[in-house]
């Protein structure tokens, strides 16, 4: 019998926690000597509606689960695999089972920081998070998120827009989407990345999955970023998981008067680090950081019903060839410094003369200004730095 049918049979128990797994494995060596095995007793957290569950040796439903995950293209990696991410092999208790879709190989030598934030976010939250997530994926790191409404997914979509590499952490099953506007995402997700969580298919997003899910976050990611916290989200639970798997732990620090960030503050005061800058993160891992090509974002906007305005042409590349400062600039970002040089500009304004759509141009922004090239004025508008 395929050995990972052993693991989807102990797995899909619901009464099974990987805590009680846990239990378990310390006196059987894998899941099939479990499975073989027909006496429970004097086992820790075991009891008797786990011995009965354990009992029924009934492989139907575990076929079936694999039946469906082969049909959506997922992988099954189990706890006893090669392929098994060491990040996740000494957090308590790890998830025995992981459903995979896209691409996780060399996960573990490479560096991931979990980006964590409010479900209602402020707009300062949502600056900061896209600037932050897009930054890091510029430099080579991976951003693990949730996949949930809010600030997780402006961090997977930071990372998209730089052309970087992400992985989400869902909290139910690869084929049940929540929360399902979220669709399109996790399917760019997953072509780029990776979805992974460790719930079969079908399972329903329960309230009881989303911390569990947590620690599978906290689990892969060699730091922690929270970009915005309230005093009593449910991010603070990822955040102190983080903590005590010995993960790195960064947050954004916010107006004093705003209570999404009561709680931002409160890890600051414990010992997160203070993050004002991707250098604040990156400085902390010098031996990991490497460039990687972006992701030039081409999707054309949506049609237009009003008269377009008259374009100006904006100074070509080659008219910047002697300007040092910028001949190490991609070509969109040069196009974008030469519309700057006739004049500051907003985004939107700079959008209708370049076609360039407003999300790719306000990733390609913020990076412009983090390297002091550009700054943003009072009003919303760009101009050089000089």
């Amino acid at each position: 019998m395929d050995r990972v049918l052993y693991w989807i049979w102990l797995t899909s128990k619901q009464i099974i926690s990987p805590k009680k797994i846990t239990s378990l494995l310390e006196r059987f060596s894998t899941a099939e000597e479990i499975y073989r095995e027909t006496e429970y007793m004097n086992i820790p957290n075991i009891g008797a509606r786990e011995i009965s569950a354990l009992r029924d040796k009934s492989m139907f439903e575990a076929n079936k689960i694999k039946d469906v995950s082969d049909k959506m293209g997922a992988r099954i990696i189990t706890f006893e695999d090669e392929d098994y991410p060491d990040k996740l092999k000494n957090i308590i208790p790890p998830p025995y089972i992981l459903y995979v879709r896209g691409n996780i190989e060399g996960i573990d030598e490479i560096l991931t920081i979990g980006v964590i934030g409010s479900r209602r976010y402020t707009p300062y939250g949502k600056m900061a998070t896209l600037r932050l997530s897009s930054a890091l994926a510029e430099n080579g790191v991976v951003i693990i998120s949730g996949l949930a409404r809010g600030l997780d997914s402006v961090a997977a979509e930071g990372a998209l827009r730089a052309g970087g590499r992400t992985i989400a952490v869902m909290g139910s099953g690869l084929d049940v989407m929540y929360p399902p506007e979220n669709k399109e995402l996790m399917e760019e997700i997953a072509g780029r990345g990776a979805v992974i969580t460790e719930y079969p298919p079908g399972s329903a997003a329960l309230s009881e999955h989303f911390p569990a899910r947590n620690r599978i976050i906290a689990g892969l990611s060699n730091g922690v970023l929270v970009t915005e916290a309230n005093r009593r989200s449910g991010t603070l639970i990822t955040a102190r998981q983080a903590m005590e798997y010995g993960r790195d732990l960064f947050a954004v620090p916010g107006n004093i008067n705003e209570p999404n960030y009561e709680g931002s503050h409160r890890l600051i005061q414990q010992g997160a680090k203070l993050t004002a800058t991707v250098n604040d993160i990156l400085e902390e891992y010098p031996y990991a950081v490497r460039e990687i090509p972006h992701y030039e974002d081409n999707t054309p906007d949506e049609p237009r019903s009003e008269p377009e305005p008259e374009r100006r042409e904006p100074a070509s590349p080659e008219d910047m060839s002697g300007m040092e400062l910028y001949k190490d600039l991609s070509e969109t970002d040069k196009r974008i410094v030469s519309l700057l040089m006739k004049k500051s500009m907003n985004i939107d304004e700079m959008s209708r003369i370049s076609e360039m759509s407003a999300g790719a141009l306000n990733v390609r922004l913020t990076l412009l200004e983090m390297k002091k090239l550009i700054k943003r004025l009072p009003g919303g508008d760009y101009e050089l730095q000089t």
